[in-house]
């Protein structure tokens, strides 16, 4: 829910939330 948030901040990079969402994947696959 606060990733949502942050779709809805103006002028926000949508690239960077993309990034950020996919981090805790990673590392996820790295346990």
């Amino acid at each position: 829910m606060g990733t949502a948030s942050v779709w809805l901040l103006p002028g926000f990079d949508k690239s960077r939330l993309v990034i950020i969402s996919e981090e805790p994947t990673q590392n996820e696959i790295g346990k």
